[in-house]
């Protein structure tokens, strides 16, 4: 067992993980942020450093964080308050949910160079409209007035999701 930067890397059965306490401090940290209107910059910026420690493993990670970093533009000084939006709040859900019922281990999985642009796969969501493209096929999603005020992250995979049943059932 090696330990690397706050992972655990397990060389023989290719894994790697954030140990226990480290998955219970950052589930605690979000925590608390989730359950306060307001809280400083250097606390959102000491959550977001933790969480690109566990992407780390995580691969995909990273969409889940992009409100939290966003949240601290034009916020100059580290002390000064920021709003816990829904947006923000929900995106942290996510990972909360992520410290509470998963392990944290992680197989190394071979690197066959798979990207967006090697599939020529990409999606994208607004609360209006998701899209999805693959190749030279499109789906364009248009959200039903009362999604709107959805998460983000449902309309973002909504899309994906949506063209894999129309792949399924296309035989």
């Amino acid at each position: 067992m090696t330990q690397f930067f706050v992972l655990d890397i397990c060389t023989k059965l290719l894994t790697a993980y954030l140990p226990l306490d480290k998955h219970t401090n950052y589930a605690k940290e979000i925590l608390q942020v989730i359950s306060a209107k307001f809280c400083i910059k250097q606390q959102i910026k000491q959550v977001v450093g933790h969480l690109n420690k566990v992407m780390a493993v995580v691969q995909g990670g990273r969409s889940f964080i992009r409100r939290l970093i966003n949240s601290t533009i034009g916020v100059k000084r580290s002390y000064q308050k920021v709003y816990v939006a829904d947006g923000m709040q929900e995106y942290l859900k996510v990972w909360l949910n992520f410290f509470t019922n998963h392990s944290g281990h992680v197989f190394f999985l071979p690197d066959k160079g798979l990207s967006s642009e090697t599939l020529h796969m990409y999606s994208d969501a607004s609360p209006i409209v998701g899209a999805f493209i693959y190749g030279s096929q499109r789906l364009r999603i248009e959200y039903p007035l009362d999604w709107q005020e959805d998460n983000i992250v449902f309309l973002e995979l909504f899309p994906i999701s949506g063209f894999g049943h129309l792949c399924a059932f296309a035989g």
